[in-house]
């Protein structure tokens, strides 16, 4: 599923796609309100966990991040995400091998630590739930799973 072997893309949108996106538009600014007040929570309670235990997504002043994904950094990032997925909670992987130990970037000639700060990273980043159809309530249990596995 992370394997990229070739470079590439695809930037084509059928008549299909725009219709349904068309009618998904008219919902964009209550996902997006569902989406930050989703990573409010998160942030409200797992903010002193931090940085002992895990980083918590940073913006810069005046931004206001949509959280397609609500991505955390934890040193035990394999071992927090099966406590969570043994609670039946979804988490997700990003970045991960980063691009340089990918297949399509073999040409570039990097290999293991060629990219120290990079690799630590995409070791440590984990995806939490937050699509906006998830509750207040849903997001605190996942808060508190991740809270409990710390304690």
């Amino acid at each position: 599923r992370f394997k990229y072997e070739r470079e590439g893309f695809n930037a084509r949108m059928d008549e299909l796609q725009a219709a349904v996106l068309r009618v998904k538009l008219r919902h964009l600014e209550a996902w997006l309100a569902r989406r930050r007040a989703n990573a409010r929570i998160y942030c409200e309670m797992l903010s002193d966990l931090v940085p002992e235990h895990l980083q918590l997504p940073a913006h810069a002043a005046g931004a206001e991040p949509v959280y397609r994904m609500f991505v955390i950094r934890c040193a035990r990032r394999d071992e927090l995400q099966a406590y969570l997925a043994e609670a039946g909670i979804w988490t997700g992987l990003a970045y991960v091998p980063p691009l340089h130990l990918q297949p399509v970037g073999r040409y570039l000639g990097y290999g293991p630590g060629s990219f120290p700060q990079t690799e630590r990273v995409a070791d440590e980043l984990l995806c939490l739930p937050t699509i906006p159809e998830l509750s207040s309530d849903e997001i605190a249990w996942v808060a508190e799973t991740i809270r409990s596995f710390f304690n």
